[in-house]
């Protein structure tokens, strides 16, 4: 007739699925647009490799203990990120439900623990999703705005104002597409994979291919005692070297992301806790390549983090030029 059109029919995986979560004892209601590859990507998209470490760069080089400190600390925290985030995707395999680790965390423990222990994750996955959303966002204002500051050769000032008002604008455009239906968000989300840890290689080999060897630091400085420079104020070195944590902590989070999305992914008990394992060992190891081609490009210390604010914007500049 017309004015209808026919729904897809439901596949033999999706049927699967949704046995096993009834199976839990789960009714499941979303529909299972994620392919193998936009869950793959959607869990990268999470840490965002490339703006993740553009963002928080300056933690271990300007505020821990120098460049050894954003080099080392990086693959360190990445280490302990793995075996966490093994954990969460072996528990999204046997829980792969939109509740994640707030219901995984009630099913798990003695039934007279559930209720307060299922409130208290749902509570804290609550918060660390605001704190992580809005520190997403004042990071990506920030590096908006110190591309401005590049890109007119310092004459563009910001200020709280600005960076405040991006921020809220950032915040309604991307809740706003966040809104948009399953199908379209998995279709947006297979290509960004591509574009993140693509970017990510580029940049690898353009600041590698542009940076005179002459000027490029020395082992010694990059992974040794010369790279060592406490600037923690008053810190003692080790603890100030640990400092350099706070960058890959801040970007290899929100793991379980992934779980939320697995009542919408077709055969999530596989297909999710893989994207999440993939994804953690892709960040660090491409994300430590990363850091340790921007520290060896970096140039002088003192010249950080320049009229933009920020030392990964103001290394490739130095590098690359606007152009």
């Amino acid at each position: 007739m017309f004015g209808r059109s026919k729904s897809p029919k439901p596949d033999a995986a999706s049927f699967d699925d949704d046995a096993a979560l009834e199976a839990l004892g789960y009714k499941p209601s979303f529909k299972r647009e994620f392919t193998n590859i936009a869950t793959i990507s959607f869990a990268f998209s999470i840490m965002g490799m490339c703006s993740s470490i553009a963002t928080t760069f300056d933690t271990p080089m300007l505020y821990a203990a120098g460049p050894a400190s954003a080099t080392w600390c990086w693959i360190l925290g990445a280490c302990m990120c793995l075996t966490l985030g093994a954990s969460i995707a072996e528990i999204v395999s046997a829980f792969p439900t939109a509740g994640g680790l707030y219901t995984a965390s009630a099913s798990l423990v003695p039934k007279r623990f559930r209720a307060p222990v299922g409130f208290t994750v749902g509570w804290l996955n609550l918060l660390g999703q605001v704190a992580g959303v809005s520190s997403t966002e004042f990071g990506l204002a920030r590096m908006i705005l110190a591309a401005a500051v590049i890109g007119t050769d310092g004459a563009f000032e910001v200020t709280q104002g600005k960076i405040v008002g991006l921020f809220a604008g950032l915040l309604a455009v991307h809740g706003l597409l966040n809104s948009m239906a399953t199908k379209w968000l998995a279709r947006m989300t297979s290509s960004f994979v591509f574009v993140n840890v693509g970017a990510t290689i580029l940049i690898i080999i353009v600041m590698l291919a542009v940076t005179p060897r002459s000027e490029m630091h020395p082992p010694s400085y990059v992974f040794g005692s010369a790279g060592v420079v406490n600037e923690a104020g008053g810190w003692p070195t080790g603890i100030a070297f640990l400092f350099g944590l706070l960058s890959v902590q801040w970007t290899m989070t929100d793991y379980d992301a992934t779980a939320h999305i697995s009542e919408e992914v077709q055969r999530a008990a596989y297909a999710a806790p893989s994207a999440i394992f993939v994804a953690v060992v892709g960040t660090g190891l491409i994300g430590w390549l990363l850091n340790i081609v921007m520290v060896l490009c970096s140039g002088p210390l003192a010249d950080l983090p320049g009229p933009s604010g920020m030392s990964f914007f103001q290394i490739m500049y130095m590098r690359i030029g606007k152009t």
